[in-house]
Parts: C-alpha cells; structure tokens; sequence
C-alpha cells in the first residue's frame, strides 16, 4: 500500500533535473507524497504549486516503506491534500541552493523566513508531513541538509534504509 508514503524521483534528461543533481549532489530530483493509491501531491514550480497528480506520471519513482499506524497514513494523506494549491517556495529553493552550493548553513534570517512564509518545495513539505504525522525516522532519524529538506536527503536516507540505491 502506498498511501500516505514519501516517493522519491530520479532524475531526467531536462535543464532542471540537472540544476537539483549538481546542487543537491544526488540523482534524485523531485519528491512526492501518495495520497491514495492512484493519485500523489507533487509540489511544483509554476502557477499551481502543489498539484495532484496520477501516480503514473512518475513511473521511476521509488516509495517509502514507513510503517504507519493508521492514524499516521491519515495525517500524511490529509497534510498532502491540504498542500494541492499552495504556491511554490520559490525563495526557499533558491536560498537553499545557494547555500548547499557554498557548503554553508542557512542564515538565521532565512530559516525564520522560510518557516513563516506559507510556501514550501517538494521535499521540505514531505519532511514536514512526516513530522506532522508524529512519524520517528528509524536508524538515527533525517536530518535536512541545509535546514531544509532536499530530493538528495530523502535519496540518501533511502539508500541508508536499502529502500533505494543510488540510479
């Protein structure tokens, strides 16, 4: 079942993919949160944000295995649903990669910004549906790269739980 599970996307042959691969120094890209078992919230760039999209429009993606209580699937399910619309993070990516490019903690500044604005990227909105949900990452837990979570945190974290290898 792969409701409420954290689904992790390989990188493709466009300019973007690259742009994450060479920030994030993984070869996952794009992270998504199943909503049921057909259908995924994936946050993206662009007007709409957060949008539902079917499963199989990422048919390389590698699931989660958490094991949810049923009262952790349903808070993952009604976290990601309640994100569909909400504007993309803009700042919070580009701050972000900067930052990891420099090799250097977010300011402050930046944190307390990203934290109050109401708009996030992929992989920090399923960071904090995670916890959100009250779920405790195994084996020492996830600790976001840069104070936000990135497609290559939830990559390394994967290969760490043998849930994924590095494509």
């Amino acid at each position: 079942m792969i409701t409420g599970q954290v689904g992790i996307v390989p990188a493709t042959n466009n300019f973007g993919s690259w742009i994450v691969v060479w920030v994030t120094r993984s070869s996952y890209t794009h992270v998504v949160v199943a909503v049921n078992e057909h259908v995924c919230l994936s946050l993206e760039p662009g007007r709409e944000g957060g949008r539902l999209r079917p499963v199989t429009d990422y048919p390389n993606v590698v699931w989660s295995r958490f094991r949810y209580t049923p009262r952790q699937r349903r808070a993952m399910v009604v976290y990601a649903r309640n994100r569909a619309g909400e504007p993309y993070g803009w700042f919070d990516y580009l701050i972000t990669g900067v930052m990891l490019v420099l090799r250097r903690p977010l300011p402050r500044w930046a944190r307390k910004h990203i934290s109050r604005n109401g708009r996030t990227v992929c992989s920090q909105m399923a960071y904090q549906a995670l916890k959100a949900s009250g779920v405790r990452l195994p084996d020492g837990g996830f600790e976001p790269s840069a104070a936000v979570a990135t497609p290559g945190d939830f990559g390394r974290y994967y290969v760490q739980q043998g849930w994924a290898t590095e494509p």
